[in-house]
């Protein structure tokens, strides 16, 4: 299988998430989730963003979506560095956790946040 790569900008702003929906369900039939497996990255891509934004508030983000080795991977930001790891660590995202990979690439200056999900085959 081929990756593609799909990347958007975004205004930080809740009436987007449709389009965000729409962009990642695409991505992930490429991989073979389940519908539950497409719910947990919904849920965690929307938790994660509500989280981050509502306490770093920028005016836009992007959106890059990949599909390498048979999964789904989202990096968004950038965000500041300071306080990412902190922000990380609220209890939503931490339950989020236990069903896609959620880690933070980048310097001290600006930061990305990296949501994975492996399809049906493999594990999250």
């Amino acid at each position: 299988m081929t990756s593609d790569v799909v990347c958007l900008e975004l205004p930080a702003e809740n009436e987007v998430m449709p389009v965000v929906r729409m962009v990642v369900g695409g991505m992930a039939t490429r991989v073979d989730l389940s519908l539950d497996e497409l719910d947990d990255l919904y849920l965690a891509v929307e938790t994660v963003l509500r989280v981050v934004q509502k306490a770093q508030s920028c005016g836009r983000y992007s959106l890059q979506l990949d599909n390498p080795e048979e999964s789904i991977r989202i990096k968004v930001g950038p965000y500041r560095r300071d306080e990412l790891d902190r922000l990380l660590e609220d209890a939503c995202v931490v339950l989020m956790k236990r069903v896609v990979a959620i880690d933070v690439a980048g310097d001290d200056g600006q930061a990305y946040i990296l949501i994975t999900k492996r399809g049906s085959a493999h594990s999250s």
